[in-house]
């Protein structure tokens, strides 16, 4: 994260502070949180995925590798201290492996919803994504961005960990 962020708390979810404990959407793990200070607007950080070798030729690489496409919406679910919350990942945006998403969350025990903006880096080779939270569009009270790192498992499917010691997993199908 860039000079005046914070601490790094992971792509695409979000967090609530409640009662002291942190919340979030993707993991069940209970665990006192500080306030994270809030990113200034318009910074939204990129993330990479390594090569997955050395040997890779970057040529060998095709378009239909690309997962996302713009317009689409994957929808699922992430586990974090406040129990599973419904995600919806909108796709915005996608050059070359790069892709430019909305975060969108809903915790229907609590009727709390939000939305940030997401970028990430897809490796196709190696089947996996990384994204990275960045600036709100609705902030609930409390809540922080985290990122997000996962692997295709299967075509329209995406599976992963919620990078944040509150949250654990998460998963979307594409509609």
């Amino acid at each position: 994260m860039g000079a005046g962020r914070g601490p790094r708390l992971g792509l695409g979810l979000v967090l609530a502070s409640v009662g002291g404990w942190a919340c979030a959407r993707s993991a069940v793990i209970e665990a006192p949180i500080a306030p994270a200070p809030i990113a200034p607007a318009g910074l939204a950080p990129v993330a990479t995925v390594p090569d997955a070798g050395a040997g890779d030729d970057a040529s060998s690489k095709t378009a239909h590798d690309m997962p996302f496409a713009a317009g689409q919406a994957w929808r699922g679910t992430y586990m974090c201290a406040q129990g599973l919350t419904e995600m919806v990942l909108r796709v915005v945006k996608t050059e070359h492996y790069q892709v430019d998403l909305v975060f969108e969350f809903n915790h229907s025990d609590t009727g709390v919803q939000g939305s940030y903006e997401m970028r990430g880096e897809v490796d196709p080779a190696a089947g996996a994504v990384r994204l990275e939270g960045g600036a709100w569009h609705v902030q609930p009270p409390g809540y922080v961005t985290v990122d997000l790192e996962g692997r295709f498992a299967s075509p329209g499917r995406l599976r992963g960990k919620v990078l944040h010691p509150s949250c654990t997993t998460f998963s979307a199908k594409k509609e």
